[in-house]
């Protein structure tokens, strides 16, 4: 029986450090199988950018990828979807910098307010048209203090990384400076990488785990997804601050178009029934779907978003607050499992419970 202490608020990720094994409880979710199944295939890509507000055409793309392949049709991203991801991309990435780190790393930024408020207005990315030069001299002024390009080239080396961070000279890099400690010192390496690109084993995995015969009691590898893995192809991760300064990395690379190019791709493992792999900003997701004998309706829908992944029992934030439970300060260790939080990019408001008094000791 579930503590009613414990319970959650409605669209509220809460984590529990207060005694014993860390807990992770997430937000409950909207049945996709009961909502879609009957309906037309392509009613999954009309539907689903409604009820996931964040990264809507992501899971459009990945809807429409995944049914396409269902029916045997040719599931292939256009250069239009994908640039269209890009752009969703870069401004997903704003919007979890300048709405959520705040938040999620539990800043004192009332000095910042005046600041903060004039760079969302002036922010291009934030408005429905595109206006390239605009937005890089934006994320110049605002974001990284110089070009993104010349940003990304230097930001391969950590103690630069760690200079710029120093000196402040814009919000996130004195926002990450002020955790800059405490995130350095948690969730390292603490799961293997989803890859860019399932494996055969990863894809057969998959399946029989989201739609198989035994799928609800399918166990998944713990595994981590997130911009990091495509920013790793640059600069190593491995830990806490490594991976909140990828978004920045990333934020960067989409910027200037350099040669990273998000993945959308679809495989079929039996007619009628498909997965779809879509790169996004907070990592890799995946839609999942299994039609009627006509191969016209949805009989059952399965979706595993990047948060599925990473707060996943045994997953990587179980395993990096594992590690923060042995901290004797309760004010340390709700800060370190908020950075761990916002490092992993869930796609809800983090609520953190800690008890005051000491751990433990463990023998």
């Amino acid at each position: 029986m579930k503590d009613a202490a414990f319970a959650p608020a409605p669209g509220t990720l809460r984590l529990s450090l207060s005694a014993g094994e860390p807990r992770i409880e997430l937000p409950a979710r909207p049945d996709l199988t009961t909502l879609l199944r009957g309906r037309p295939a392509h009613a999954a890509a009309d539907l689903l950018p409604r009820l996931y507000a964040l990264c809507g055409h992501a899971h459009a793309l990945a809807a429409q990828l995944a049914t396409d392949a269902a029916r045997g049709a040719h599931a292939v991203a256009s250069d239009t979807e994908l640039q269209t991801l890009a752009a969703e991309t870069i401004k997903e990435h704003v919007r979890c910098i300048f709405f959520d780190w705040p938040l999620q790393l539990d800043l004192s930024i009332e000095a910042d307010a005046t600041q903060r408020q004039a760079a969302l207005i002036a922010c291009p990315l934030l408005r429905k048209t595109r206006d390239a030069p605009a937005e890089r001299d934006w994320l110049r002024a605002h974001v990284f203090g110089c070009d993104p390009a010349q940003w990304l080239m230097h930001a391969e080396a950590r103690d630069w990384v760690s200079a710029w961070c120093r000196a402040g000279a814009t919000l996130p890099a004195r926002w990450l400076g002020a955790v800059a400690q405490d995130a350095g010192a948690c969730a390292r390496a603490t799961a293997p990488a989803l890859p860019p690109e399932p494996t055969v084993e990863l894809r057969v995995t998959l399946w029989r785990s989201l739609l198989g015969a035994n799928a609800h009691g399918a166990q998944l590898p713990p595994l981590e997804t997130g911009c990091w893995v495509r920013a790793s192809r640059r600069r190593r991760s491995c830990d806490a601050a490594d991976r909140l300064i990828a978004r920045l990395c990333d934020l960067a690379a989409l910027a200037v178009g350099a040669p990273a190019p998000l993945r959308a791709l679809s495989w079929s493992p039996l007619p009628g029934a498909a997965l779809a792999w879509v790169e996004m900003a907070r990592g890799v997701l995946i839609h999942a779907v299994q039609l009627d004998r006509s191969r016209a309706a949805i009989a059952r829908y399965r979706v595993m978003a990047p948060t599925d992944w990473n707060f996943a029992p045994d997953g990587p934030v179980l395993r990096a607050l594992r590690d923060v439970m042995g901290e004797r300060d309760a004010a340390q260790r709700r800060r370190r499992a908020r950075i761990i939080a916002a490092a992993y990019a869930p796609c809800y408001p983090v609520e953190v419970d800690v008890a005051e008094t000491e751990p433990a000791c463990m023998s």
